[in-house]
């Protein structure tokens, strides 16, 4: 059964409200986002603020609807930079896996270590997000839930995903070859 908008049933006095809300607020909420905030994706922002407005028009002071909008317009900024943030920090985190300052000291842990950076690059952001959360910073399964907002055991389903998808990842890099001279079926010669 699909998804449905459980305002669907809302009488047409809440959809009028919400339709002339967006009518009255849109520009004056647009220009806002972009003075106040000029590195926003301002189209992004308002269309984000506006969803949330309709799921919580119930809440909405009838006497303060324009501030109430750009409350809701700078939390959806605020959350989309700590999110960008996560993300370029995670990704700078990635790029010293990619380029360890010190070889490791034989050639088994360096092709290792180079298998599971390939496999981590072919994982989707997800879970590459929480593998790295996991092994970089440490988290807690209990952290996790904290971040993505879930109860634990949601929270152990996604790692445990992760980590199935990280195995077959790794499982399907090829190897590098031996280098030249070296041959691993050197048994099977004829």
């Amino acid at each position: 059964m699909g998804l449905r908008d459980e305002r669907a049933d809302e009488p047409p006095a809440g959809r009028a409200m919400f339709e002339q809300m967006v009518r009255a607020h849109r520009q004056q909420l647009f220009a806002h986002v972009r003075l106040l905030y000029p590195q926003a994706d301002a189209d992004l922002v308002v269309n984000d603020t506006f969803a949330i407005a309709w799921q919580r028009l119930s809440s909405a002071p009838p006497d303060a609807i324009g501030p109430w909008l750009r409350g809701i317009a700078r939390n959806v900024v605020l959350n989309s930079s700590r999110g960008q943030r996560r993300w370029r920090a995670l990704t700078d985190k990635l790029a010293v896996i990619e380029t360890p300052p010190v070889d490791p000291p034989d050639s088994d842990a360096r092709m290792q270590l180079s298998i599971v950076v390939s496999a981590l690059s072919t994982l989707g952001d997800q879970d590459r997000e929480i593998l790295l959360m996991l092994a970089l910073e440490d988290h807690s399964v209990d952290g996790i839930a904290t971040i993505y907002g879930i109860n634990g055991n949601a929270a152990k389903a996604r790692i445990s995903r992760a980590r199935k998808r990280l195995r077959e990842a790794v499982a399907s890099v090829d190897p590098a070859p031996p280098p030249d001279g070296l041959s691993t079926d050197e048994g099977n010669a004829p």
